[in-house]
């Protein structure tokens, strides 16, 4: 009952649409994330909700992602090499493809609207 209780302070206090939308920027983020590394870590429990591990990837690339982004081309810039790519050679632009999900990824996770290793653990504080 206590602890019900402040989950529900913490709830009306911090607004839970801001929890819903930082689960929806980590997902997208992770989504990214798949397209150009191809792994992520999956929660072994019955949820297949990505492991903790993903959210601690998220604030450590973080620390690092504007001097990753200086590294890419602008999205426009990548878009119109990946038209370039599928008109003159009549084959998908998959190594483009990856570069637009990788710089994608790290102008999100730059932003800072994800899940962190602080927030995540004032919630299961709760739980």
């Amino acid at each position: 009952m206590r602890s019900s209780r402040r989950l529900s302070a913490w709830c009306n206090s911090y607004n839970v649409s801001g929890y819903l939308d930082r689960l929806q920027n980590s997902l997208r983020s992770w989504e990214n994330k798949v397209s150009f590394e191809k792994k992520i870590r999956v929660s072994q429990t019955e949820s297949g909700f990505p492991a903790f591990q993903n959210v601690l990837d998220l604030q450590n690339d973080r620390a690092d992602a504007a001097s990753r982004l200086d590294q890419f081309d602008d999205e426009e810039t990548i878009r119109q090499n990946m038209v370039n790519h599928i008109l003159s050679k009549k084959a998908f632009p998959a190594e483009l493809q990856k570069s637009m999900a990788e710089r994608r990824y790290l102008q999100a996770v730059q932003e800072g609207k994800h899940f962190l290793r602080w927030f995540c653990h004032e919630l299961f504080v709760f739980l």
